[in-house]
C-alpha cells in the first residue's frame, strides 16, 4: 500500500485475547472471506483506530508521532496496512468483490450449505455423524429433570457450540424425541450474530444435513410473506433483505441438525421455516410490524394444524467475561448475580409472559449480553397465542472457561400443546 492511499477497516468482529502472553485483540470475519481469526498485537491496535478512510498513512503517522511524542513512518503504517489488505481485511474494492460474489453465489444456490460441521462440531458423513449425537443424546445426567409433557409445540435450545452445550441440547432434543405428537413442521428462530435491521430474516432454501436435506415448507414461508404484506406495505421485501446472514450462522444450523436426526430416528417427515431474528424495539407487543409477524405465524401455524407444528428457538443467554470486552475475570459473584437474571427471564418465558421477558433482558441496557432474547420472545408469543400450556425448565447451565476468561449460559425448556379440543 502507498503512503498516499488511506486505509479502511472493514467491519470486523473484535474479541479480546484472553492469552497473557498474546495481549491484543482478534480479527474475525463474519462474512466468511477468511476463516482464522487474525490477531493484531495490543501495540498496533491505536495504529488500526485511525483506518478510518480519511487519513492517508502519512497522515496517520503524523498523529501517532504527536500522539506517542516519538516518530511513526508512514512506511510503517503502510506496511501494518499492506499487511492487513492482504489478509482482507480492509475495505477496498478487491474484497468487496469477493464478498459480493459469495453474496451472490448463496442467494443463487437453493440449498443453504453445511458450514459448521468439523472435528470441533459434528461430522460430515451421515453414520459418524448419528453416532456423535446419540452420544450427545445420551449426555444427559441421570438427575436432570426429563419433560413430564408427551408433546412439544415449542422448545428453548441452546445454541452454543455442541461441545460445551452438549447437555442442554440432550435436554432440548430428548424432550422432542421423547414427544408422542406428530409434528413434521419445525418452525425454527434463531439469533442473527451478525445482526440485521429486520426482526425477522426468512430463507426458502433448504438445509444440507449430514443426513441429507431438509427442505423448508416454502408454503408456509410464502403464506406468512403473504399475510405480512397485507398489512405492512413491502414487509417481504424488508424481511429478505438479509437473507445472505443465513449462509454462516450456527444459531439455526445446529437446530436443524438435530430435529433431523430425532425426526429420522422417530421416521417422521421433517420439514423447517427457518427464521433470523434482529433485535426488538422496546415494547415489541405493541409495534405493529412485529404484532403483524406474530398474527402472520399464529395464522399459517394454525393453517397447517397446531398439532403438527413445533417452535423451536436458538438461544444463549448471558456473555460475561474479557472474551466479551469485561474489564475482570468471571467471578463467583458475577456468576450468581447472572443466574438471578437468567433464572427470572426464564420464569417469564414459562409463564408465556414474552413482554417481560424483554423488559428482563433490556433493564439497564442488558449487562449480561443475553443473545436469544427475540428467539425466546417469538416462540413464547406464539405458544401463547395458540394455546400451548406454561413451559417446563429442563436444564439450565453455565459454561466457564477454566481461566475464568468467559461465561455463556444456556437453559433448555419445552412448552407442551393445547389439549385437542382447543387446539
Amino acid at each position: 500500500m502507498r503512503t498516499e492511499e488511506a486505509p479502511r477497516l472493514r467491519e470486523l468482529e473484535l474479541r479480546h485475547s484472553v492469552d497473557e502472553s498474546m495481549p491484543g485483540i482478534f480479527l474475525v470475519d463474519p462474512t466468511g472471506l477468511f476463516d482464522a481469526a487474525v490477531f493484531v498485537p495490543r501495540g498496533l491496535i491505536p495504529v488500526l483506530q485511525h483506518f478510518n478512510g480519511r487519513l492517508t498513512c502519512s497522515e496517520i503517522a503524523e498523529v501517532l508521532s504527536r500522539d506517542f511524542g516519538q516518530a511513526v513512518t508512514a512506511e510503517a503504517v503502510a506496511r501494518v496496512a499492506a499487511d492487513l489488505e492482504g489478509r482482507s481485511c480492509l475495505d477496498d474494492e478487491r474484497t468487496r468483490a469477493s464478498i459480493e460474489a459469495i453474496r451472490q453465489g448463496f442467494l443463487a444456490s437453493a440449498v443453504r450449505p453445511m458450514r459448521h460441521c468439523g472435528p470441533a462440531e459434528y461430522p460430515r458423513d451421515g453414520a459418524a455423524c448419528a453416532a456423535r449425537l446419540d452420544a450427545l443424546l445420551d449426555e444427559r445426567p441421570v438427575d436432570q429433570k426429563a419433560s413430564s409433557a408427551s408433546s412439544v409445540l415449542g422448545l428453548i435450545s441452546p445454541h452454543i457450540d455442541l461441545q460445551r452445550g452438549a447437555r442442554g441440547y440432550a435436554a432440548a432434543y430428548g424432550a422432542l424425541q421423547a414427544a408422542e405428537d406428530s409434528a413434521e413442521l419445525f418452525v425454527v428462530f434463531g439469533t442473527a450474530h451478525r445482526g440485521s435491521d429486520c426482526v425477522l430474516t426468512v430463507t426458502d432454501k433448504s438445509f444440507e444435513t449430514p443426513f441429507g436435506v431438509v427442505d423448508v415448507d416454502r408454503d408456509f414461508v410464502h403464506a406468512v410473506g403473504a399475510r405480512l404484506d397485507r398489512e405492512v406495505k413491502g414487509a417481504t421485501e424488508a424481511w429478505r433483505r438479509d437473507e445472505y446472514l443465513h449462509r454462516d450462522e450456527h444459531s439455526l444450523e445446529f437446530q436443524v441438525l438435530l430435529t433431523h436426526h430425532v425426526q429420522r430416528q422417530r421416521q417422521r417427515p421433517c420439514r423447517i421455516a427457518p427464521f433470523l431474528t434482529g433485535a426488538l424495539p422496546l415494547g415489541a407487543e405493541r409495534e405493529p410490524m412485529v404484532r403483524s409477524c406474530v398474527s402472520a405465524l399464529v395464522e399459517a401455524c394454525r393453517d397447517v394444524g397446531v398439532d403438527k407444528v413445533t417452535l423451536i428457538a436458538g438461544a444463549d443467554l448471558s456473555h460475561i467475561g474479557p472474551f466479551f470486552g469485561d474489564s475482570g475475570a468471571v467471578t463467583d459473584k458475577d456468576l450468581d448475580r447472572v443466574r438471578a437474571m437468567d433464572g427470572a427471564l426464564l420464569q417469564h418465558a414459562g409463564e408465556l409472559r414474552s413482554d417481560a421477558l424483554q423488559a428482563t433482558i433490556e433493564a439497564d441496557g442488558n449487562p449480561s449480553r443475553v443473545c436469544g432474547g427475540t428467539p425466546c420472545w417469538f416462540v413464547t408469543e406464539v405458544v401463547r397465542e395458540l394455546g400451548g400450556g406454561a413451559g417446563e425448565l429442563l436444564h439450565y447451565e453455565q459454561a466457564v472457561a477454566e481461566d475464568r476468561s468467559q461465561c455463556v449460559s444456556f437453559a433448555a425448556m419445552s412448552f407442551p400443546r393445547p389439549p385437542s379440543d382447543q387446539a
